[in-house]
Order: structure tokens, then sequence, then C-alpha cells
């Protein structure tokens, strides 16, 4: 079917005025620390800036082409993100911060588990809409399935980026439910896999020293608690209207990574609970229509890959958030179109424009 109406304006103007607030919020966060560090109040901003807009060119190439013939293409591109991920894991790669989550291109930094979730969510959506219910419901199609999944997991924990791994395992479990893959079969895979995520866990003291300190809040010398503490103190000044932009006290050296990990609670401290309020609202409208669109699509790998990308987005936001309150351990969750981290604003604009694409064939109007 061919397009047949314009692209979904209310999703576009949510992410248009999220990515306003997130470079304002960005600005006010980091300016203390960018002058510190760099003596450049902009240094974060105009990098970002600067990621920002190959988002956006990639985002408007990507609706200038038939997202069914991206869907086509997602093995090539779910086969270039596991050659990623395992360049990533070889002595080639420096580590940073103890890590292996980071290759460069032309000297540009490419955070390898941002792309492959965009690989996975495509070759999934690519395969379940070639498979039948019955088909999806058979053992042997299953496995086929799962070990697309599961092999970018590993590879991402290997890293180890446990927060990647563990949010593409869920939206990939999430698309496989969708498509109606025995429950026993989930089930079976849902547990195994938390097994070893606790396993897993283990195998690294500081994830035991975050979750001991999540749970034990006393322990206000461990460095997470520490985090938390003054997260909450930021969200708590900020009371019902906020401090003012730029009038935050806790980003002068008190919150850490205020640009990035916690740049919900910076932002809650200048807006107050309104804006926390306001924020929410654009994000849940984003996610509102993702899902529609999803709903909505022409066929099934429009609303398949509608489904994971927005799946992706909602995640990073309530884990953000979450870790942000205190209903979380801290890990570095970025929050999409606000926290610094190009390869994320990359990825989710990009993922905009899959969706406003998926959009635009929709058989009625996705109100």
């Amino acid at each position: 079917m061919g397009r047949v109406k314009q692209i979904d304006v209310v999703l576009l103007v949510a992410v248009l005025l999220l990515v306003f607030i997130g470079f304002v919020q960005l600005y006010s966060s980091s300016y203390v620390f960018a002058t510190d560090r760099f003596n450049n109040p902009t240094f974060f901003v105009v990098n970002q800036l600067k990621r920002g807009l190959v988002g956006v060119i990639l985002a408007v190439g990507v609706m200038c082409v038939n997202y069914k013939k991206v869907v086509q293409w997602g093995g090539w591109i779910y086969l270039l993100s596991v050659c990623m991920l395992l360049y990533a894991l070889t002595p080639l790669v420096p580590e940073i911060n103890n890590t292996k989550r980071w290759i460069s291109i032309f000297g540009f930094a490419l955070q390898v588990s941002e792309f492959a979730k965009l690989g996975l969510v495509l070759l999934l959506a690519k395969i379940l809409s070639q498979r039948t219910l019955e088909q999806v419901r058979t053992l042997p199609q299953f496995l086929v399935l799962w070990a697309v999944i599961l092999l970018v997991v590993l590879l991402v924990a290997l890293a180890p980026d446990f927060s990647s791994a563990v949010f593409i395992f869920l939206a990939g479990f999430l698309m496989l439910f969708v498509a109606g893959v025995r429950k026993t079969h989930l089930l079976i895979v849902f547990l195994s896999t938390l097994l070893v995520g606790i396993v897993y866990m283990n195998q690294r003291e500081y994830r035991v020293q975050r979750m001991t300190a999540f749970f034990n809040r006393e322990a206000g010398v461990q460095d997470s608690n520490f985090q938390l503490r003054q997260a909450l103190n930021a969200i708590g000044h900020g009371g019902i209207f906020g401090q003012g932009l730029g009038q935050g006290i806790q980003k002068r050296g008190f919150v850490p990574e205020p640009h990035t990990d916690f740049i919900f609670s910076s932002f809650a401290e200048e807006f107050g609970f309104v804006g926390g309020a306001i924020l929410l609202f654009l994000f849940i409208l984003v996610f509102l229509r993702g899902f529609r669109i999803a709903r909505q699509a022409d066929d099934m790998a429009g609303t398949y890959l509608a489904l994971g990308l927005t799946a992706f987005l909602v995640m990073n936001f309530v884990a953000h958030t979450a870790v942000n309150i205190g209903l979380m351990p801290t890990t570095g969750i970025p929050l999409p179109f606000m926290s610094y981290g190009g390869m994320n604003l990359m990825v989710s604009i990009f993922s905009v424009g899959l969706l406003l694409n998926i959009s635009t064939f929709a058989p009625r109007e996705v109100l």
C-alpha cells in the first residue's frame, strides 16, 4: 500500500519539544563542569548538537525510503552490528572506564550497543512478519528467534553493559510475546535468563555493592547512595515550580553526572514538579503515538518495528527516572532526547524517523 497521509504531526511536535528542552537543560546542567574541565561552557552542547544534526539527517533520509525496504535490510544491519560487537571485545579496542562499549570510526566514538538495538529490532521485524502464528509457536522457530536475541544480549553483556543487555532482552521478549510465541517457551526463557543474570551480576563486585547499597539506604558512604541522595535533594529543592533555569545548585559538584545519568533530577530542581509533569506528559505522548503507530501499521513488519523502537524509548525513560527518584539501583541509563551522549540521541532521533515513516503508510488515520 502506498503512502496515504502525512506524518504523525503530534509525535513530531512532541519530539521536537523534548529535543529543545533537552538542549536547554543540557547547557544548564553542564556549563559549570564544562567550564572547569574544558574552559568552554558550551562544550557538551556543541558536541551534542553535532551528533543531533547527524541524527536528523539520518532520520530525514530514512523517511524518504519505504520502511519495508529498511526492514528487508534487517539481516545485513544485524550482521554488521554483531561484527561491531565482536570487534569491540578484541584487544584492538581500548577499554574506556573498564568497559568496551565504544569503537572509533573515523575518529567518531560509536556505542555499539545502541546500533545493535536497531539491528535486532529490524531483523526480528523481518523474521516475525514472514512467519505465520503456527510457525512461531513451534519449538524450532522459537529457538531460531531466541538465538537471534541471545547472541546480541551475550555480546553486549560481555562489554560489559548489563543495563543495555537487559533492555535488549526485554524488547526482544516483548516482540516475541506480541507475535504469539507459546507462553511456556517464553516462561522457560525468562526464568533461565533471570537465573543467569543473577549469577552474572554476582561476578562483578561493583554490581553487588550497588544492589547492597540500594537495599541498605543507611549506608551513606556508598557512592551509589551518595548519588541517589544528592539527586533526591535536587528534586526536593525544586519544589512545585523549581528554582529557575540555571539556578540549580546541586549541579555544582553535588549531583554526579548532572548532564547524563542524573539530568532528570537537575531538570526537576530548576523546573520543579510542574516542569517534571510537563516532561512526563511529553514522553507519555511519544510512547502512546509510537504504540498507536504500531497498532495501525500497514503490515506486521511495521507493527513489530514500531513496537520494538518504542519499547526501547519507554525502557530508557522509565529506568532513568526510576534511578533518579530511587526506585532502581544506580546505573548509567540516559534519558532519551535529553542526556548527553551523542549515539543515544542519534539512535533516538533515527528511531522517531522510522516511526514517522511507518505512520505515513497507515491505512487509516492515526488519531
